[in-house]
This record gives C-alpha cells, structure tokens and sequence, in this order.
C-alpha cells in the first residue's frame, strides 16, 4: 500500500488490485509494456513526457547506461534553464578526458 501511494504520483489511476507480487524478483524498476499485445517492450528507452520531463526506461543492470543518459539529460536540463556547465570537466569526470 505505501508503494501505491508513490506510484499514484505518476499513474493517479492506479488501484491496488493493479499490483501483484513477482516472486523471484527484486526491486522496482520502471518497464515498457505494449498494451495491445501484453508484452515486455525489452531495451532502453527515454521518453519526453512534457517539457522538462523525461522517464528513462532501462534494461537491468542500467548502470551501463546510467552516466550516458545523465550527460544527455544534462543537456536538455542546461538548455531549458538557460545556463552552462563545464563540459570539460564532465569529460574529465565520466570518461577520462582530459582534452
């Protein structure tokens, strides 16, 4: 019941009647799914829900592409507010760069 009220803040229909247990599995993660023909939509996906909004959708593990989604989600984050960030540095910090 206490993750309903949570997930409530991003699907407000929710019902607890929604939410089964999957034994054998760990943790919570957000997953695609295609209605139509109820199945897993497996793979990466970023998803612009409005302006200054983004849901990122990862396979499990998503570490391998966690820092690569942040340094893209940072742009669109700079962009909106209108302000900089030291790229070189990021590039320092992430990837070892030091051009």
């Amino acid at each position: 019941r206490l993750f309903l009220a949570d997930a409530r803040k991003i699907v407000p229909d929710m019902r607890l009647e929604d939410l089964s247990f999957a034994e054998g599995y760990g943790g919570v993660r957000p997953q695609l799914i295609d209605k139509a023909n109820r199945k897993l939509m497996l793979g990466e996906a970023s998803i612009a829900a409005r302006p200054g909004l983004v849901f990122n959708v990862t396979p499990s593990p998503g570490g391998t592409c966690c820092l690569g989604n942040a340094a893209r989600d940072l742009e669109a984050i700079v962009e909106r507010l209108g302000c900089g960030f030291d790229r070189q540095r990021l590039a320092r910090e992430l990837y070892g760069e030091t051009g």
